[in-house]
């Protein structure tokens, strides 16, 4: 069972991103990672300068706008953070926010038995399932006990020491009629690119004086 001080670091954690509706969380190091398909990553999306895609993010207590500084489109997950060339009007909002806020910790273990997970969704609930790992291609296999409904991608799917061992993507199974959900889910350790992996797991102290 996961704890309810881990539950209520991991809601805190949880930020939304507006268009299209769907969840982030943040990692170490003032990086917040989403699924790919809920950032506007395109020709048309907002652009700063004219050479950085943003994106904004709702904390808690405050809108955001921050850089995207990788995108994985088959593994269906993406990096949002401060971008070392451009700062952002909210920089100080989101340092506020980073500085408040435990990050969640991602789990490197490859853990290949049926254990417990938990996705926290878009209306700030928790729905439970099993996992299982699959070294060959990245991702997770979930059997969620309820539907995994639209608007929660991105969100965490966490083990029951709160680690972050996946995100909801588009390989989970949305659908609000069959009692159980089964898919996959991006597991960020192994999904995202090396240098953003090398960024998230730096000694914090690294890149932001929090």
């Amino acid at each position: 069972m996961l704890q309810e001080q881990i539950r209520n670091d991991i809601a805190n954690a949880t930020v939304r991103l507006p268009r299209p509706e769907g969840l982030g969380v943040l990692v170490d190091n003032g990086v917040i990672i989403t699924a790919a398909h809920c950032i506007d990553f395109s020709c048309e999306g907002e652009m700063a300068l004219g050479e950085y895609f943003i994106e904004t993010i709702r904390t808690p207590n405050s809108e955001c706008r921050l850089a995207v500084i990788a995108v994985e489109p088959v593994a269906d997950i993406a990096a949002l953070s401060f971008h070392d060339d451009q700062p952002f009007s909210t920089d100080e909002l989101f340092l506020d926010y980073c500085r408040n806020t435990k990050p969640v910790p991602i789990c490197q273990n490859n853990e290949a038995n049926d254990f417990r997970v938990y996705i926290y969704t878009h209306h700030s609930t928790w729905v439970t399932g099993l996992a299982k790992s699959n070294d060959n291609d990245g991702k997770l296999g979930i059997r969620a006990d309820e539907p995994i409904i639209r608007g929660t991608s991105g969100g965490p799917v966490v083990n029951e020491k709160g680690e972050l061992v996946g995100l909801v993507s588009s390989f989970s199974l949305v659908t609000e009629h069959l009692r159980e959900c089964t898919g996959q889910a991006s597991r960020p350790h192994l999904a995202l690119p090396l240098r953003i992996s090398n960024r998230i797991f730096a000694d914090r102290d690294t890149y932001y004086d929090y």
